[in-house]
């Protein structure tokens, strides 16, 4: 992941959406949450996104998204699966 370049892990489902795109995070508030994420999925010994959305106090759509940033860094896998979500672990 290039932190220079803007990444919108969405955007294929939206396809550029005027609102959509208006509404996306801002890339400092992107790199904040996901060092978070990081940092729970580190310090656990594997976590589901439901339990990290819950760490966090942030809706669930929130965190999906850092988690698949990190999974195509490679910096994270899912492994199993534990009350209907995959559970995360640090690579």
């Amino acid at each position: 992941m290039n932190k220079d370049e803007p990444f919108d892990i969405c955007h294929n489902r939206h396809q550029g959406n005027a609102e959509s795109v208006a509404i996306n995070p801002t890339l400092s508030i992107k790199r904040q949450d996901r060092t978070r994420v990081f940092e729970i999925i580190k310090n656990s010994e594997g976590v589901t996104s439901k339990e990290i959305a819950k760490q966090m106090g942030r809706r669930l759509n929130c965190i999906s998204g850092r988690i698949s940033e990190l999974k195509r860094a490679k910096l994270v896998t899912v492994r199993g699966r534990r009350d209907d979500c995959g559970v995360v672990y640090e690579n």
